[in-house]
């Protein structure tokens, strides 16, 4: 049985991703970044997008059981702009979502662009739907542990002597990636991928705390940029 410390009750979806990043999006390509002591403002603004253009976004009550091609923030603002950026802080931890994966054209990887603007560290998760999902931590404008959907399972296998207490212990939340891979009764390669790709989900917001829930994201003051 597959068991996630890091992660209670009402946290995780039915497929073990957590639920304020699944509640978010429906688009193919997307990236999530996590950024600690850094305000929604200025991460936005690292990531090139002009605050000032920034409005409130509420969230609805419920998340849909469903989207469709758009993002939550998109349907909200009814938007038809090419990406919406979606901003807020939970728990000392700000996250933008970029719902078309724009901001990941910045060059080397953004998360190491944002740890660089604040003392605190910097996650940044790539979803695809090709299965290119990658993963990097960041540290001092520096990755720190970087993996993709490929090699997540050897790279946390062979995880170096040296690797930061912060990417071990969030190993340990994330969950059993053994289990995650092997768990597969009826040899469903579909059914393996999805677990694999919410280990990587699992893995990248316990490298920040982030096991919140719909309401914690909802509660929070969200802001959002429309980029054309």
């Amino acid at each position: 049985m597959l068991t996630t410390p890091g992660f209670p009750a009402g946290t995780l979806d039915d497929e073990g991703c957590p639920v304020w990043t699944t509640s978010l999006y429906g688009p193919d390509h997307l990236m999530f970044y996590l950024v600690r002591d850094l305000e929604p403002a200025a991460a936005l603004e690292v990531l090139g997008a002009d605050p000032a253009r920034a409005v409130p976004c509420a969230l609805p009550a419920e998340a849909p059981a469903e989207l469709d091609t758009r993002s939550l923030p998109a349907t909200v603002l009814d938007s038809e702009a090419e990406t919406v950026l979606l901003a807020g802080r939970v728990r000392g931890w700000t996250f933008v979502m970029d719902d078309a994966n724009t901001t990941d054209d910045l060059g080397d990887d953004p998360a190491a662009a944002l740890s660089a603007a604040t003392p605190g560290p910097a996650v940044s998760l790539h979803i695809d739907i090709n299965a290119l999902n990658r993963l990097c931590y960041a540290e001092d404008g520096e990755p720190v542990f970087e993996t993709d959907f490929d090699n997540v399972e050897s790279d946390v296998a062979e995880l170096p002597a040296d690797a930061p207490a912060v990417v071990r212990a969030a190993i340990d939340a994330a969950g059993n990636l053994d289990e995650l891979i092997e768990d597969d009764e009826d040899d469903d390669e579909d059914y393996s991928d999805r677990r694999d790709h919410a280990f990587l989900d699992r893995l990248a917001c316990a490298l920040a705390g982030a096991n919140w829930t719909y309401d914690e994201l909802r509660a929070a003051d969200l802001i959002a940029v429309e980029l054309d």
